[in-house]
């Protein structure tokens, strides 16, 4: 709430409903059970066997929030902690970069999962997480036990080539954890992946208040996102956007775009106006 009364004097919104506007992550999610964007990302490895993490993020509400893309810097004891690629008056954590790890952070579905409100908004839970964390070690074990008001899945990378997870949090007190498999990129979308998780997914068809039926794209843009990844592993560069700005994964809803090496320190990102 400080934070939040910081900002309300510099934009005349008042605190308590830019605290609330925090909460839309996770009100979304628990409108219609469901995770209403497609956010995907990937972590690879270069040639030099470098960790590297190409990320979509896509966020429909309100249409144009892409122009309000915001890089904001942490700093910790006067020295820079990390970056986070958010939105003016943003106050948690979606794409975030230190010079020991980056993060992913997705919604995932709602609709199987008991209900809580524990704890504190999904993205204000994963900014607690960064601020806490100086190495990659610490920031998995912040994600795996933050309390969050809604399921979240997050996809790490960090500067060692084993430094590559991918976390799933469909309930309070339950994380599970992925590593890729040899010599493959690994991906992450809105849904369940790890074996325990998938029976929590939501439906992959079903009918919307028009009567039309639609099916779920989650695995096809799974499939696209580690493509891509695969496709950049040959490079000792950071992908060039033009190459990554491929349907499915990046599409109308898709606010920001993001390549980020940690070992290396570079994090470049394009904005869709």
């Amino acid at each position: 709430m400080e934070e939040a009364k910081g900002l309300s004097k510099g934009t005349g919104i008042s605190a308590p409903l830019l605290a609330l506007a925090n909460c839309t992550y996770d009100a979304t999610q628990y409108l219609d059970g469901s995770s209403p964007t497609a956010c995907s990302a990937a972590v690879y490895h270069d040639p030099s066997n470098t960790p590297t993490m190409i990320r979509y993020m896509d966020w429909g509400v309100p249409e144009d929030i892409g122009r309000y893309t915001v890089q904001v810097d942490f700093v910790r004891d006067g020295i820079h902690a990390y970056s986070s690629l958010g939105f003016a008056g943003f106050l948690g954590v979606i794409t975030a970069m230190s010079p020991a790890w980056a993060l992913a952070f997705n919604q995932a579905p709602a609709a199987k999962v008991s209900k809580s409100l524990v704890g504190s908004p999904a993205t204000y839970a994963a900014r607690q997480a960064c601020d806490a964390s100086e190495t990659f070690s610490d920031l998995k074990k912040q994600i795996s036990t933050i309390k969050a008001f809604t399921p979240f899945l997050a996809l790490m990378c960090g500067n060692d080539k084993d430094e590559v997870v991918r976390i799933e949090r469909p309930m309070q007190g339950r994380a599970t954890f992925d590593k890729p498999s040899l010599g493959r990129p690994l991906p992450l979308t809105n849904h369940y992946i790890h074996r325990s998780n998938r029976k929590l997914n939501s439906d992959m068809e079903g009918t919307d208040e028009d009567g039309q039926l639609w099916l779920s794209d989650t695995t096809e843009r799974l499939c696209a996102v580690e493509k891509i990844a695969n496709a950049c592993r040959k490079k000792s560069k950071l992908p060039v956007f033009r190459e990554l700005k491929r349907q499915p994964v990046y599409y109308c809803c898709t606010v920001h775009l993001a390549a980020l090496c940690p070992a290396r320190g570079e994090f470049k990102y394009t904005v869709r106006q």
